[in-house]
């Protein structure tokens, strides 16, 4: 996969830029087919089998519910990369992934020359866990 995405970004480069974008996209959806299926065995393995492993079975939740929650968020992921590059339609930002890990980015948009958008949170939608950041 990180072998794709490093071709999306070459594409972008090139004379036929869109055709290649499209191309990587329709490789990068089987792969994500593939990693699905691997992703669903290992998870049941794990369920299964956690008791050979050095994890509890707290520790062993949390990993379930991390692979859970990215399989939950991964259709959605490929029909929202599907829009923007095949069907060359916009998402709207309150519907975009931004992270399969962190679900509370936001787009940022701070009109900086460098970056005018950026993805994260604010300082002000951090939680007040009186950590330092």
């Amino acid at each position: 996969m990180n072998q794709q995405c490093i071709a999306m970004v070459q594409a972008g480069k090139r004379a036929d830029a869109k055709r290649a974008r499209k191309r990587v996209l329709r490789e990068m959806k089987r792969l994500s087919r593939v990693v699905r299926q691997h992703a669903r065995r290992h998870r049941d393995l794990l369920d299964t089998h956690w008791q050979e492993t050095d994890w509890t079975r707290a520790q062993a939740e949390q990993v379930l519910a991390r692979i859970d929650g990215v399989l939950a968020q991964l259709p959605q992921a490929v029909q929202q990369a599907h829009e923007r590059i095949i069907g060359e339609r916009p998402v709207a930002n309150a519907d975009k992934i931004l992270s399969l890990y962190e679900g509370d980015l936001h787009v940022i948009v701070r009109g900086k020359a460098g970056a005018a958008v950026e993805f994260g949170n604010t300082r002000s939608s951090w939680p007040s866990s009186g950590r330092a950041w």
